[in-house]
């Protein structure tokens, strides 16, 4: 995901015009860009934090957040959880069944712009 995405750069990439390109995500997803685009950058934030040799701090500026503590708000606010809490979870998970794993597989479906 294009760490720099932003309305503007949406539009362009769609080829509509910014107001047509937010009206439409507000239709359609029910939030306006900003949190629909973070949204996504958290989804596929969760499955690289799905490998526990990738540093967080890695992550965070890997999909644009410009520090610890927005992503950790924007993480909480799609996740539930904060991201340290999110991955103590999955290590807790490792000694069960692959099946009950799918939280780490099933983020891999969502499109990612």
């Amino acid at each position: 995901m294009d760490p720099g995405l932003n309305l503007q750069r949406l539009a362009r990439k769609v080829g509509q015009p910014p107001r047509r390109v937010s009206q439409a995500v507000k239709a359609i997803q029910g939030v306006n860009v900003l949190v629909w685009i973070d949204n996504l950058r958290i989804e596929e934030a969760q499955q690289l934090l799905c490998d526990p040799d990738k540093k967080v701090t890695d992550v965070i500026y890997e999909y644009g957040f410009s520090n610890k503590s927005s992503f950790n708000r924007a993480f909480k606010r799609v996740a539930g959880v904060p991201p340290s809490v999110w991955r103590r979870g999955l290590e807790q998970s490792q000694s069960l069944p692959v099946e009950d794993l799918q939280q780490c597989v099933d983020l891999a479906a969502y499109p990612i712009l």
